[in-house]
């Protein structure tokens, strides 16, 4: 309801302006304008600290552009108010597991499945967690399975790739890269391995997302001209580039790697800055 101030000019009241603000970050986040509605809705939490919708809304948004340490904080707050509903606990698994936080990811998705069992995203983030860690690769393929019943479509079984497939995909990579990217990856070894080191991974901060497609070997130069010192190798982690969609997606995929993992070597922020 609108008040009357003493001039006589109207002035939204609090709660109507809170739900007019909200509606404004879910139009954002409908247009995928992720980058607005985090501005938004930090505008609005900056007044209202504890406001549980603001905070999910922040969450997912975090999630979407990969900040997952700062998505989980949202979470986590959201869900300390009391919203732990179905659809924060999800995002709290997924931001537990891209921090490589695995106990708490299997704990916040087998939580999700305890409220609404259909939820295959929750199935196939358990599934994750539990296939790096020893000894759960039976219960890690239970839960894949279950994702995949209930959606196929978006959790298919992984490809599976012969060494000349993989290498021809690398070619493909590279091509489609910028000039100065592949230039820079011309010569250095490439090592095909499985899943990466969850250790090496909880070493960067924030931590690296346990489902990276690459990562490069040895340490940027401090001093020297990082082209003339570039690193040991490059590996790439067949495991996950296999749960692509299709060949195109691998491909795709690892040329974001390659160039993720040059832009960093080189101490850039974006491509254009090779230009």
């Amino acid at each position: 309801m609108d008040d009357e101030l003493s001039s006589g000019v109207w002035q939204l009241d609090p709660a109507t302006r809170t739900a007019m603000r909200l509606d404004r970050v879910r139009a954002a986040m409908r247009e995928r304008d992720y980058t607005s509605a985090i501005i938004e809705v930090e505008e609005l939490l900056g007044e209202e600290p504890n406001n549980a919708e603001g905070l999910f809304l922040l969450g997912e948004s975090l999630l979407e552009v990969g900040d997952a340490p700062l998505a989980l904080e949202a979470y986590s707050h959201h869900i300390e108010l009391g919203g732990s509903d179905r659809d924060a606990l999800l995002g709290q698994a997924i931001a537990r597991f891209e921090t490589c936080d695995l106990i708490g990811s299997i704990e916040a998705a087998r939580e999700v499945i305890r409220m609404d069992s259909s939820v295959a995203e929750a199935h196939w983030y358990l599934g994750l967690s539990l296939e790096r860690l020893p000894g759960r690769q039976m219960d890690a393929l239970a839960a894949f399975s279950a994702a995949r019943q209930l959606q196929s479509a978006d959790f298919p079984f992984p490809l599976e790739l012969s060494e000349k497939a993989w290498n021809e995909a690398l070619a493909r990579a590279l091509r489609g890269i910028h000039p100065s990217v592949e230039e820079f990856w011309y010569g250095v070894p490439v090592k095909f391995e499985g899943l990466p080191d969850l250790d090496e991974l909880r070493k960067h901060e924030p931590p690296v997302p346990p489902t990276i497609s690459a990562l490069y070997l040895g340490d940027p130069p401090e001093e020297a001209d990082p082209w003339s010192k570039r690193p040991t190798a490059i590996r790439i982690f067949r495991d996950n580039l296999a749960r692509s969609k299709d060949m195109d997606e691998v491909v795709l995929q690892l040329g974001l790697a390659l160039q993720s993992e040059a832009l960093d070597w080189l101490g850039l922020v974006d491509a254009t800055e090779l230009d």
